[in-house]
């Protein structure tokens, strides 16, 4: 099998359609046969769906329907399940203990390393403290030792000065916007652990008023084995010993594994499905794989099973089907 993997590109579309010898078709041909409303269909429905994050509910419900909607389309089907290790979030809250008990509902970050942070499971004690971007001048005059930091979250990295100075965790106010390189300033490659927590700009609000008073933070994520889907829909060339892979992943990824709805990592997905309707309708010389990959964010773990069970098939690698 001659694999051949391709981008999502309409030009590419050219190589999917047409036999060897013919011309090919004017790009703007094909551009004008993908409907961009039904594009922008899928990206609403799979990013409505929760979080993404493989093993997390909405990266099942997105299995699901990227496979019923190849389906109705009339591709064969099929889906391949792998095992992967993935960080869980099972929960976190903020209780005010005063003046008056309220809990309050949060979400831990991304692991530092292999480390998750996960409080006892009473939880940790502390008076909250706010201060802001988290700039070392932020905490002067502070009692820091012992204390829960409250901090901006598009501070950088700086909630690092918290656990240097002795804070027991660390709870982000959601911004009004962020940017990518603010996400990645939240986590270390170093096992630290050092609970980290976001809440909604209003509780965040809240907790700003609360400042002074006593609270416990209870956080709790765990590594876990899931298992984890790949879904494939495959369209019959005329000569189906060839075959082309067109693929994408549908798993999304956040700084707050449980918010990671990913609008933007729904467009390739949802342009992917497009394609196959079109291919669908077309009679193309060559099969087509479409392969809707999980485990983008785990090392690239969904296509590397992918590869490891179709790449080496026997008859694959004695030259029977060519991919």
């Amino acid at each position: 099998m001659v694999l051949a993997f391709l981008c999502l590109l309409p030009s590419t579309l050219i190589s999917l359609t047409a036999p060897v010898s013919a011309q090919p078709h004017p790009v703007g041909s094909l551009e004008g046969a993908i409907d961009y409303d039904r594009v922008l269909e899928h990206v609403r429905y799979l990013s409505g769906l929760g979080s993404r994050v493989t093993g997390y509910p909405g990266s099942y419900s997105a299995s699901r329907y990227i496979s019923d909607v190849l389906k109705s389309y009339g591709l064969n089907v099929t889906v391949q399940t792998y095992k992967v290790v993935v960080p869980i979030d099972e929960g976190a809250t903020i209780t005010l203990l005063s003046p008056q008990r309220r809990t309050i509902k949060a979400h831990a970050l991304w692991p530092n390393s292999v480390q998750t942070s996960p409080t006892p499971p009473e939880g940790v004690t502390g008076r909250l403290i706010y201060v802001g971007d988290g700039d070392l001048e932020d905490f002067d005059g502070k009692e820091v030792e012992g204390a829960i930091a409250l901090m901006d979250f598009n501070s950088g990295d700086n909630w690092i000065n918290a656990a240097k100075l002795g804070a027991k965790a660390v709870i982000f106010i959601e911004p009004p916007h962020t940017t990518y390189l603010q996400c990645m300033k939240k986590f270390l490659d170093t096992p630290v652990h050092f609970p980290r927590l976001y809440v909604t700009e209003a509780d965040g609000l809240l907790l700003r008023e609360a400042s002074g008073n006593e609270v416990r933070v209870v956080s709790r994520m765990r590594y876990a084995e899931v298992t984890a889907e790949n879904v494939i829909g495959i369209v019959n060339g005329t000569h189906p010993q060839d075959a082309i892979i067109v693929s994408s992943h549908y798993d999304s990824w956040s700084v707050v594994p449980a918010l990671s709805t990913g609008a933007n990592e729904a467009v390739s997905i949802a342009y992917l499905l497009e394609l196959a309707r079109y291919i669908k309708e077309q009679q193309p010389l060559r099969s087509v794989w479409f392969v809707a990959f999980s485990g983008h964010w785990q090392g690239l773990e969904g296509p590397r099973n992918f590869v490891e069970e179709f790449f080496f098939d026997p008859a694959v690698q004695e030259d029977e089907v060519r991919i």
